[in-house]
């Protein structure tokens, strides 16, 4: 395309590389050409001086080089670390242009320049390509200032097959524009890398030096991959490479052995291991000095020795039994609820034996019901959890936690209370209510119904419990609970509004609090006493027909009731004089007919005459 002779400038005085267009038909991408050239602005690019675009033929100037092409240069037999410095000189050119949006596409030994002061300079960019990124929409740093450039169209362009066979990538070979990128170039800073540590062109199939390290081997090849997706992507990525090998470590496209790793560990701490291992030929020629001395000790010694090693047997023995004991007893713990006393035989166990894996289980376990799941993989190999927990993946948690064989299903009480604490998930909340109860049970198939009423929720069980606790008390606005035999209801709920224990048998319920309760059912259960009454300071309606207890006038001065329900038959005439009060008394045995729960606030509860 274009004749290159030297000539000297007469008004800078200076000897000039004077390039002039061979063929007029190839004007286009000669002066595309020139203005690629002066637009890239880096040491290691052969810099423009000036351009005729108007004479015949045209013509540019450029900076003169003395020096050998890179075959020439490899010819000379320089040393390896010479090798890699004029390589990594052209992966930094080669990444300026990049960056710049421009592809080289004729990398070869004859358009690589190495002075005699190792400088690098990269040349011939004629069939240059222009790479339009990755298609992100970001605009290139040569958008506004080569529009113009490019509009000029270059040889790569035309979609002829342009490049030096060997040094053409097979995108490049079959002319497959919509490919180009920069992995196309690095292709053939492969095969120049190949020609700097075997000292001939790449081919085929090619042979590599037995002497050559296999890090730099490994990059040779990862870069002459046929497919591009196998290929470096950048050559940022080479260049990372390098310096993970001149930093002393492997090549991430290298693949290490451990003896390859400590060989790589050795040499990045030779001075350190060098001093260390005179150290102990130090200290080794001072014990072989003292042996004489210490011979007559020698018998004493290896018999406290032994002494030694069967009491540190013994002790370990005796603390891996110990420890099995504390496992046994944190497990025996834990199914009675007791998890304070059993994290503490935990941590006590494995104060004895730190590798006794069931403790370390039981450990994360612990880990696991605080949200900490760095170490839930312990309880399962298929548990992936990340700090974020929705619906799905507590459906999963809990399917393995419903196995109650499983040391899980003790836990999970305590993990669903520090969930509903953490989550603002309503459907996920909704559930921990609901499962909270199940599990505190013990049991996965309660009958247990959760709606939505009065800002909070309306909460229906209707299974028989062996004990009663629920989480997020405050929620609660609607409570019911039928067919329990229970020693006491415990609880603050600071939200309750009606409370529904008909069917019941409780012995107490002192220390359920529930200062906002308008309505209470407690027809057709037993109570060992109504004085507790007193604990709902707000509570309007009361119904106790057909009840069991042994002491009914403990809310008989009670300010704010105003009607309690009785049945005809239970109530005497002498019992409905001790209890009159500011509240009405309703003597009634038959059906009446009203919600479970009661309506918004204000109802009032009617009665068939």
């Amino acid at each position: 395309m274009k004749k290159v002779s030297s000539c000297f400038d007469c008004w800078a005085g200076r000897t000039v590389a004077f390039a002039q267009l061979k063929q007029e038909s190839n004007k286009n991408a000669f002066i595309r050409e020139a203005s690629v050239n002066a637009y890239l602005q880096h040491p290691g690019i052969v810099p423009v001086y000036d351009l005729d675009t108007h004479a015949n033929p045209p013509w540019f100037t450029m900076k003169f080089i003395e020096g050998l092409n890179l075959k020439e240069f490899v010819s000379q037999s320089p040393e390896l670390n010479q090798k890699l410095s004029v390589f990594e000189k052209i992966c930094d050119v080669l990444s300026y242009s990049h960056y710049k949006g421009i592809l080289h596409m004729d990398l070869k030994p004859e358009n690589v320049a190495v002075d005699k002061y190792g400088e690098v300079l990269l040349c011939d960019w004629g069939i240059n390509y222009f790479y339009m990124g990755d298609g992100s929409g970001d605009s290139s740093p040569m958008d506004s200032e080569l529009s113009t450039i490019f509009r000029l169209q270059s040889f790569m362009e035309t979609g002829m097959v342009c490049g030096t066979p060997g040094y053409m990538s097979p995108e490049q070979e079959q002319a497959q524009k919509e490919k180009f990128s920069p992995a196309t170039d690095v292709y053939a800073l492969g095969a120049l890398l190949f020609l700097l540590l075997n000292n001939e062109e790449y081919q085929k199939n090619p042979k590599f030096k037995e002497d050559i390290p296999p890090g730099l081997k490994a990059i040779c090849q990862k870069a002459l991959k046929p497919e591009i997706n196998d290929r470096y992507q950048s050559v940022e990525d080479i260049i990372q490479e390098l310096s993970l090998l001149k930093a002393g470590f492997a090549a991430k496209a290298q693949p290490v052995n451990l003896l390859h790793l400590l060989k790589l560990f050795y040499s990045r701490n030779k001075l350190t291991m060098n001093i260390t291992s005179l150290a102990l030929i130090i200290i080794f020629f001072l014990i072989a000095a003292s042996y004489q001395s210490i011979k007559k000790e020698r018998n004493l010694v290896q018999q406290k020795h032994s002494s030694l090693i069967k009491e540190q047997q013994a002790k370990m023995v005796a603390n891996t039994i110990a420890a099995d004991r504390y496992c046994k007893s944190a497990i025996e713990l834990l199914k009675a609820g007791h998890f304070d006393e059993s994290l503490l035989c935990v941590d006590s166990g494995l104060l004895l034996n730190n590798n006794n894996q069931e403790l370390l289980k039981i450990k994360s376990l612990f880990e696991f019901s605080e949200l900490n799941f760095k170490q839930a993989n312990l309880i399962s190999e298929n548990l992936k959890i990340d700090r974020k927990i929705d619906l799905e993946k507590y459906e999963q948690i809990k399917k393995l936690a419903e196995k109650k064989d499983q040391l899980l299903f003790h836990f999970f009480p305590k993990f669903i209370k520090k969930m509903a604490s953490s989550t603002s998930d309503p459907a996920l909340t909704k559930r921990l209510v609901v499962d909270y109860i199940s599990f505190v049970n013990k049991k996965t198939n309660l009958n247990i119904d959760l709606s939505d009423y009065k800002d909070g929720y309306a909460l229906k069980i209707y299974s028989p419990l062996e004990r009663f606790e629920t989480i997020l008390p405050h929620k609660i606005t609607a409570l019911s609970i039928k067919n329990c035999r229970l020693d006491a209801i415990k609880g603050s709920f600071e939200n309750l509004l009606v409370l529904d224990l008909r069917k019941n048998r409780i012995l107490t319920l002192r220390d359920f609090r529930a200062p906002k309760l308008l309505f209470m059912d407690l027809s057709k259960g037993w109570y060992n006493s109504l004085g507790s009454l007193m604990n709902f300071p707000k509570i309007e309606v009361v119904d106790l027909r057909m009840i069991r207890t042994g002491f009914l006038l403990g809310f008989s001065k009670h300010q704010n009731l105003k009607e309690v329900w009785f049945d005809e038959k239970r109530i005497t005439k002498n019992l409905e004089k001790e209890l009159q009060g500011s509240f009405k008394i309703i003597k009634n045995n038959k059906k009446i007919s009203y919600p479970d729960f009661a309506k918004p606030l204000g109802w009032h509860v009617g009665h068939s005459n």
